[in-house]
């Protein structure tokens, strides 16, 4: 039953937000609106180089294609898989796909996919259809695709976005993002695709791009001192409880953690939570249980799960290339996992709900229950929002969508480190702050 009635909730929220609608049409982007930089004014800083200039340029790509050779043509293939948005995601999930689970991860997922769109969006504002491009001229070789005008480089101005905002968030590898970047504008001039001012002119509107999401970034509350206080006589048995001070960090969608708190918690002595202890020591350590809970154990870094998701509709619907849509549809995935976590973490300390193993003896968990309060759980907050992003821009995916979110909640049953009010509690918040997200990317698109 409460299956049903979660379902049932997310299918009312994503109706009503028109879930068959089709995606935006990224021909207009010149159109569409930034998460937080000043598109408009950064696309006024770049100036079109005059014909003659261009001229000169092809010259020097021609002879730069003579020189092509395997390790170049493996650096064009590399950076030129997708769309900027798709390989970025990939170095952010390689930086943080070890280590302890942190929202300060998703918070990086987040803020790099901004960054990338709003400098997308800027390029685009930037661009003039009367500008040559490479591929324009028959006589010369463009190795990968090239839309419209290539003045400015979107994938210039992705590039240093991306990698100037992951060298804030992750200083001590600043200089690999930043040779990255370096690596990344080369693969253009080597396919051919872009003219050298192009990438210039990328660059200006990247770095504008990334010191205003670093300048929010820095007053969104990440770095504010972690203070707990144990509520008296509180069940919940850890004594230093992690990212207490996570639901109070600045939302990029919602009006704040608070805007959909969870009502609270059952009493520990309630039928419903009697139900739940009783499923949790019903569940078998059997291979696949043990596989379910181990899968979705790294939350954090499995945000990479929800790209994954998205990335394959795009190439099985030949947009892989289509910058714009990528960075809307990933920046739309980051922040619906972002501000669900704050929302979630808000919720969280307002009730201090004790784990089940906390409770319960006889509960053994698969491994440690992670060290912050129980209700809601954080996996069914971010998986269901990030699943009903998806189902939005995919509609015949959103079963597939749906079941995942599903299968990521209970596999914290399965590891005997949450009860089911948690998952239910999660996906009704889930699902409410991706519907202001769905109607944030509506409005920005149209």
């Amino acid at each position: 039953m409460r299956d049903l009635l979660v379902k049932s909730f997310v299918v009312v929220v994503l109706g009503s937000l028109g879930l068959a609608q089709m995606a935006p049409m990224a021909s207009d982007a010149a159109n569409w609106d930034t998460w937080i930089a000043d598109a408009d004014a950064i696309a006024a800083m770049v100036e079109a180089p005059s014909e003659a200039d261009r001229e000169g340029e092809l010259l020097e790509l021609i002879m730069l294609a003579e020189d092509r050779d395997e390790e170049s043509l493996a650096s064009v293939r590399y950076w030129n898989a997708a769309a900027p948005s798709y390989r970025w995601t990939e170095v952010v999930n390689d930086v943080y796909k070890s280590g302890s689970p942190n929202p300060l991860a998703g918070r990086a997922f987040t803020l790099v996919n901004i960054a990338i769109y709003d400098a997308v969006i800027a390029s685009y504002k930037a661009k003039s259809a009367d500008m040559m491009s490479p591929a324009m001229d028959e006589t010369f070789e463009v190795l990968v695709p090239v839309h419209g005008s290539s003045f400015p480089s979107e994938h210039a101005a992705a590039a240093i976005a991306a990698s100037e905002v992951l060298a804030y968030v992750n200083p001590d590898n600043a200089d690999m993002f930043r040779e990255m970047a370096e690596e990344a504008i080369e693969s253009r001039l080597i396919a051919g695709a872009n003219f050298n001012s192009d990438l210039e002119a990328g660059r200006v509107i990247g770095e504008a791009v990334a010191e205003e999401v670093i300048a929010a970034a820095m007053q969104d509350g990440s770095d504010a001192a972690w203070e707990y206080t144990k509520p008296e006589g509180s069940l919940f048995a850890t004594e230093e409880p992690v990212f207490p001070m996570t639901g109070n960090w600045k939302t990029w969608a919602i009006e704040d953690g608070q805007q959909f708190r969870v009502a609270p918690p059952p009493a520990y002595d309630s039928p419903e939570i009697a139900a739940d202890l009783e499923e949790i020591k019903a569940a078998e350590p059997i291979l696949p249980n043990v596989q379910q809970a181990s899968y979705w154990a790294t939350f954090y870094t499995a945000n990479q799960i929800w790209f994954d998701f998205v990335s394959k509709q795009l190439f099985e619907q030949r947009q892989a290339d289509n910058a714009p849509l990528m960075a809307l549809i990933y920046s739309g995935i980051g922040v619906a996992q972002y501000d669900s976590i704050v929302g979630c973490f808000d919720s969280k300390y307002a009730y201090v709900y004790a784990r089940p193993s906390h409770i319960d003896t006889d509960i053994k968990p698969m491994f440690g229950p992670p060290p912050h309060p129980s209700y809601p759980s954080a996996h069914s907050c971010a998986s269901t929002a990030q699943a009903t992003v998806a189902a939005h821009f995919f509609p015949h995916m959103a079963d597939e969508a749906f079941a995942n979110a599903k299968a990521a909640g209970q596999s914290r049953i399965l590891a005997g480190i949450h009860y089911q009010v948690d998952n239910t509690a999660g996906a009704e918040l889930g699902a409410n702050v991706a519907g202001v997200v769905i109607e944030k990317l509506e409005a920005m698109t149209n």
